[in-house]
């Protein structure tokens, strides 16, 4: 690169010394197409003085140090045809997310170097950052560094991560959990942002770390606060109180848009989820998307486990586990269902007209009557929605067996079942409903099993036959060494054996 005191030897040379290009080229070590562009430079913006031009921007021009191209990122000479294509590839799927709302999930530059280092590709990341996006400074936020003790303080947020679940697009809440001291972090995703899913997020928190920080550390969102109170007091809902009473833990609320109070959550909520689903965001149920949720945090804190002892060992100690349950009741309808949340949950049917209780959790609904479970299942999120199980309604079905073909529990029933239903009992929904009797003892494979060997026997698929063949169980012989009767038939039988050889 040619410094300043190298142009105005270059000037000096040719103007006052009356050198030669040539001369000048080889004494200065200067190649003599850049000594030709300093004259020419030169002596153009002395004309304009001449001319009239203002003297002050010019003799600067004239005085600035020389500047040089510089390479754009496209022109890197590392960057070969199949890096780019894969570069252009990740930034495509990014685009692809953000139409969709996943902007969050994007993948950032590390995130490609990261890949292209585990496709056996050697280069640095500047040169894929480079690559991947344009410079931009930006001027950024101060703070003010501080310093926690271990088990003091931990941070809480939500976030949100749009994933494709059954290749249908749907929004989660990430609750976020991070130790100030040491960055551990924890996460689990829920389907609403409500008390419930705050109070449960907690339990599975807390039974993570093994211990309960000295202080929560929360911004203003509603299932913490329920009002403010002047400009700076917050007042806490009662579940927030009654969550930090059973626990023992103090807690504060930041100062509103003040997200830097909070910032190792901040940080976490973004990294967490990057990591977790940057590179997959496509899931055959709600328990996948989980399940990579979980290996992702574990991989984050894999490093940090002799900090977590030490994290445990200043945290308050472990209580039994707090419940997030919420319990209600409801008449059962006259589609033998109860409502919550306005979506219908089937229960058995000589329930109808009769008052149950209803057992919320987070992922499932338990329905009781005296004391007694009537009805399980895997709770939704979505609204009017009818979740039925056709064992439910076997005594109804018993009656109105025309009714079965166009019902909406057979439909909503597993694949297999339907399928044979379809197969074996279109024709016959009486001997399929007296069938549905056997899944109280055998599974759905079992059933399939036995029908199976009916077909392969040549034999017709009815409710007697399938009972029969379930009924006929094949059991392992067990020698029995205190048998008398048994040791002799054994000694017996060595003693053949030995003649025969």
């Amino acid at each position: 690169m040619i410094e300043l005191d190298k142009k105005f030897e270059v000037l000096q040379g040719y103007y006052i010394c009356g050198k030669g290009i040539k001369t000048i080229a080889r004494e200065s070590k200067v190649s003599k197409t850049t000594v030709r562009k300093y004259i020419r430079e030169y002596g153009a913006q002395k004309d304009e003085i001449l001319s009239g031009g203002s003297k002050s921007e010019i003799i600067l021009a004239m005085t600035e140090v020389p500047k040089y191209k510089k390479r754009e990122p496209g022109q890197s000479r590392v960057i070969t045809p199949e890096i780019a294509e894969i570069i252009k590839n990740c930034l495509k799927e990014n685009e692809r997310k953000r139409t969709l709302g996943q902007e969050k999930i994007c993948m950032k530059s590390i995130d490609i170097y990261e890949l292209l280092r585990e496709k056996g590709v050697q280069i640095s990341y500047p040169s894929v950052n480079n690559y991947a996006k344009a410079a931009a400074e930006k001027i950024k936020e101060a703070y003010i560094k501080q310093t926690y003790e271990y088990g003091e303080v931990c941070e809480f947020d939500w976030c949100e991560a749009k994933l494709m679940i059954a290749k249908k697009l749907v929004t989660f809440r990430l609750a976020v959990f991070t130790l100030a001291a040491t960055n551990i972090r924890y996460g689990i995703l829920y389907r609403t942002e409500d008390t419930q899913a705050f109070i449960d997020a907690h339990i599975r928190f807390f039974a993570y770390i093994g211990g309960v920080p000295q202080c929560m550390v929360y911004d203003n969102m509603k299932v913490a606060i329920a009002k403010f109170v002047g400009r700076s007091e917050k007042e806490s809902t009662v579940a927030m109180k009654q969550l930090s009473t059973y626990y023992g833990f103090w807690y504060r609320f930041c100062n509103i848009r003040k997200a830097n109070e909070k910032g190792h959550v901040e940080r976490s909520c973004e990294y967490v989820r990057r990591k977790a689903y940057s590179r997959v965001s496509e899931f055959e149920s709600e328990e996948e998307a989980q399940m990579r949720l979980t290996e992702t945090v574990g991989r984050l804190n894999a490093d940090k486990i002799d900090k977590l002892e030490l994290e445990r060992g200043a945290m308050l100690p472990k209580v039994p586990d707090y419940s997030s349950i919420v319990r209600t009741n409801g008449i059962v309808d006259k589609f033998s269902c109860i409502s919550y949340k306005q979506n219908h949950y089937s229960v058995e049917d000589y329930l109808v007209g009769k008052e149950v209780e209803i057992l919320a959790y987070t992922d499932e609904i338990v329905i009781k009557c005296e004391g007694e479970e009537v009805g399980r299942h895997k709770r939704t999120y979505e609204n009017h929605v009818y979740i039925l199980d056709i064992m439910h309604y076997r005594r109804t079905l018993s009656r109105k067996p025309g009714a079965l073909r166009s019902s909406l529990c057979l439909k909503e029933s597993c694949e297999e079942l339907r399928g044979i239903y379809e197969k074996y009992f279109r024709s016959s929904p009486k001997e399929f409903i007296l069938a549905l009797d056997l899944l109280d003892e055998y599974t759905v494979s079992q059933v399939e099993s036995a029908i199976n060997i009916l077909t392969e026997a040549g034999a017709t698929v009815q409710y007697d036959s399938l009972k029969m063949m379930l009924g006929n169980k094949t059991y392992e012989y067990q020698y029995d060494e205190n048998n008398e009767i048994e040791q002799a038939c054994e000694a017996q039988l060595k003693k053949y054996a030995e003649v025969g050889a």
